[in-house]
C-alpha cells in the first residue's frame, strides 16, 4: 500500500534534485536529500490520501466505523502480528493483561481479527492528511511475536513496545517511531518520511545491510547519505536491513 504515494513520489523529486549532483561531495548530498524530503512533504500537505482502490479489507470479517470503544479482537493465542495503516494516527500501547484489544475515534475504516494465530489490523482513512482519525492496538506486555509486521501509507505509527523474532516496518510517507527488539532480523523501509526506532540493546548487537538512494540513514552515531549501499559486518549473526529511498531513518540503542 505505502507505494501508492511513495514511489511517484520519490521517481519525480529524486529526478529534479540530483542532476548534476558530485556524489563525491557529501555535504551537497545531505542538503539536496534534505531538500528533497521538503518538497515531498509539502507536496503531501496539499494531496488528498486516496487509496479507495485498495482491497485490503476481508469481507469475512467486520468492518467497523465512527468512535469505537475499547473491545477484545481474540482471546486466541498469537504468533504474528500484522498491521496496515493509513490516513490515520495509529498506536501500539500496551495491554493491562494477556489479551488484544482494539479503540478508535473519528474511524472510517477498521477491521481487527485473528485467524490461525495471526493478528491482523487495517486502519484506513481517505482524506487529506489531517489524521483526526486514531486507532489503538494493545498488546499483551512482554509477549514475543515471531512475525511483527508494521505497513503506513501515510500517517503516524506510535509503537509503545514490540518484540518479535522477525520484525517489518515499511512508510510509504509519514512516521513511525518508538521502541522494538529484533531477535532475530529487521527490516526497515522508508519511501518517504521519517522512521526513528530505539532498540533496547547495543548497535554491535546485528549486522546491517544499508541501502540509501535519498535522504539520510542513520545507525548509532553513523550517518550514511546520498546514493551508497553498504554491509556492516558486526559478526553478530543477527541482520538488520534498512533502505531509504528518501526521508530519513534512525536506529538508536539504550546500551
Amino acid at each position: 500500500m505505502k507505494k501508492i504515494i511513495g514511489a511517484v513520489i520519490v521517481i519525480a523529486l529524486i529526478g529534479g534534485y540530483f542532476v548534476g549532483c558530485d556524489l563525491n561531495d557529501s555535504d551537497e548530498i545531505v542538503e539536496n536529500s534534505k531538500d528533497v524530503l521538503e518538497s515531498g512533504k509539502e507536496f503531501l500537505e496539499n494531496t488528498v490520501y486516496d487509496i479507495s482502490g485498495e482491497s485490503v479489507f476481508d469481507d469475512r470479517f467486520e468492518i467497523l466505523s465512527g468512535d469505537i470503544e475499547k473491545r477484545q479482537i481474540t482471546a486466541n493465542d498469537v504468533s504474528d502480528i500484522r498491521v496496515i495503516s493509513g490516513g490515520c494516527a495509529f498506536t501500539i500501547a500496551t495491554s493491562d493483561d494477556e489479551n488484544y484489544y482494539i479503540e478508535g475515534e473519528s474511524v472510517e475504516k477498521l477491521q481487527a481479527y485473528e485467524e490461525s494465530g495471526r493478528l491482523i489490523v487495517h486502519a484506513i482513512k481517505n482524506s487529506n492528511l489531517a489524521y483526526n482519525m486514531k486507532v489503538t492496538l494493545y498488546i499483551p506486555g512482554g509477549k514475543t511475536f515471531n512475525k511483527a509486521e508494521i505497513d503506513l501509507g501515510a500517517g503516524f505509527v506510535e509503537i509503545n513496545s514490540l518484540l518479535s523474532n522477525d520484525i517489518s516496518l515499511s512508510a510509504g510517507a509519514g512516521s513511525i517511531d518508538g521502541s522494538v527488539l529484533p531477535n532475530s532480523s529487521m527490516s526497515l523501509n522508508c519511501d518517504m518520511g521519517n522512521i526513528s526506532v530505539t532498540l533496547g540493546t547495543n548497535k554491535e548487537a546485528y549486522d546491517y545491510l544499508v541501502s540509501v538512494t535519498a535522504g539520510i540513514a542513520s545507525i548509532g552515531d553513523e550517518d550514511f547519505t546520498g546514493v551508497s549501499r553498504k554491509l556492516i559486518d558486526n559478526g553478530a549473526g543477527r541482520r538488520i536491513e534498512v533502505d531509504v529511498a528518501m526521508g530519513n531513518i534512525t536506529l538508536d540503542f539504550t546500551e
